[in-house]
């Protein structure tokens, strides 16, 4: 388990689990003092929570979600730095979105190279000039076959919700183990059976099917909170408590404040953030609550003024692009 260290106005600390998945944790432990390991999977095969899992049983080293302000190599450089000159390993996140960053890449396939038994890189894909120098050195490669929930694994998840044996199998046949879409159907408070087939992809699925719902069994302080948090790209709680206060539903600080508890509780696809103290939601997730809210251009435009406000124009940028608010973004 690790905390939350985070403190703001209305939102309180929490406390976040991160599942742990041992026999992947072996494997990896096993490894990683002979040379990298790369997770490479679609969304929704839980890297980021491996990761985190991970830097639970190695107390010394550092998750380093990665973002596009990492396309630029002295940034890059300036965050990881300070690591380099100690033995501990280093948990990268996201590295898909170096694509195209050839200098950024070129410095830390230098990095890699030279010391390549602590490095532990997670995205979608592996950029070309990464991909080509992991190939010359021993790396352990987990995809999605890998990463995918085994049906042993699938029916410890839904055990809690009464599944039997043979619909738990049922489930991992028709997701194939996806965990994102196994995670969903856990919240759930009844059980469903296994469609037969599925027509449309998983992700089409996930969204019309589980989560939907998922949302309609969630007590309203929570979906509120999700409305709106789920806009930003990422925050810290002082964002959401300003949210909440300014453009929120008008229930109160103290359901603000149970509302984050649940959604703690509950692991409703929440993650840490690029940046120090700020959260964020599962990408498919985080998609699915900006079709839930309404006023997602007024909630856009009060996260980029937050950010202006506080001369974080980096972040009211990427927020203002993400929204296609063209002004703000060029301002």
């Amino acid at each position: 388990m690790r905390q939350a260290h985070v403190s703001s106005g209305i939102l309180e600390r929490v406390h976040v689990q991160y599942l742990e998945r041992p026999q992947l944790l072996r494997s990896i432990l096993h490894h990683i003092t002979r040379g990298p390991i790369a997770l490479v999977a679609a969304a929704g095969y839980g890297k980021t929570t491996l990761l985190h899992a991970l830097a639970h049983q190695l107390p010394q080293s550092a998750v380093f979600p990665l973002s596009l302000a990492d396309q630029d190599a002295a940034y890059l450089e300036a965050r990881l730095q300070p690591r380099l000159s100690e033995p501990v390993p280093l948990l990268l996140d996201d590295v898909h979105v170096l694509e195209e960053a050839a200098e950024a890449l070129a410095w830390l396939t230098e990095r890699i190279t030279a010391s390549p038994e602590r490095w532990v890189l997670s995205g979608r894909w592996l950029p070309k000039p990464l991909a080509h120098a992991l190939h010359s050195l021993p790396t352990l490669y987990l995809t999605e076959r890998e990463l995918a929930l085994s049906p042993e694994e699938v029916a410890l998840w839904l055990q809690p919700l009464g599944y039997p044996p043979e619909q738990a199998r049922a489930w991992h046949a028709r997701t194939g183990g996806w965990p994102l879409a196994i995670a969903a159907l856990a919240q759930l408070s009844v059980q469903y059976q296994a469609p037969e087939h599925v027509e449309t992809s998983l992700e089409e699925y996930l969204h019309s099917y589980i989560f939907r719902r998922l949302w309609a069994e969630l007590p309203e302080e929570v979906s509120a909170f999700l409305r709106l948090t789920g806009v930003a790209l990422q925050f810290p709680l002082e964002l959401a408590g300003h949210l909440w206060r300014e453009v929120g539903p008008g229930l109160g600080e103290e359901a603000a404040q149970r509302a984050w508890q649940e959604i703690v509780r509950r692991r409703l696809f929440v993650e840490s953030g690029t940046r120090q103290g700020y959260w964020r939601y599962h990408e498919l997730f985080r998609a699915f609550l900006r079709a839930q809210a309404p006023e997602r251009e007024t909630v856009a435009r009060a996260i980029v003024a937050w950010f202006r406000e506080r001369d974080d124009y980096e972040m009211a940028i990427e927020q203002a692009l993400a929204d296609a608010l063209w002004p703000e973004a060029t301002e």
